[in-house]
């Protein structure tokens, strides 16, 4: 069962990239998605990307992975103002670097040590 919790912090992150990637690149998803403040959403979003990425790469220092999420999210915002149907916004920029940082102080605790007691819950070290 620990190996199957593994994989699944894994992937999740890649999950979470392709919705991400999808709803960031799609001609409206105001339609799939539930209304709601633009902005809020944005970090709303990026607050779950950190953790994510967190429970991914725990290994990985805040700064990089902040680089990370942060140069995905203005890679969108880029593509997005080559599509017709979308455009770039400094503020959605913005709300999506507050949601990183958000997202990965709230891995560091409490997720974290959710995380670490769920580890030890699903497979209990022999010395114990």
């Amino acid at each position: 069962m620990s190996k199957l919790y593994q994989q699944a912090k894994y992937w999740q992150f890649f999950v979470m990239l392709a919705l991400y990637t999808w709803a960031g690149l799609t001609a409206n998803p105001g339609t799939t998605l539930a209304s709601a403040n633009d902005l809020a959403l944005h970090f709303a979003g990026y607050v779950i990307a950190g953790i994510a990425i967190g429970l991914h790469r725990p290994a990985l220092a805040f700064g990089w992975q902040f680089a990370f999420l942060f140069s995905y999210s203005f890679g969108i915002e880029c593509l997005q103002h080559f599509l017709p149907y979308r455009t770039f916004d400094l503020l959605d920029l913005l709300a999506n670097g507050a949601g990183i940082l958000v997202g990965l102080a709230l891995y560091r605790w409490p997720v974290k040590a959710i995380d670490t007691w769920l580890s030890r819950l699903i497979a209990p070290s022999p010395e114990a």
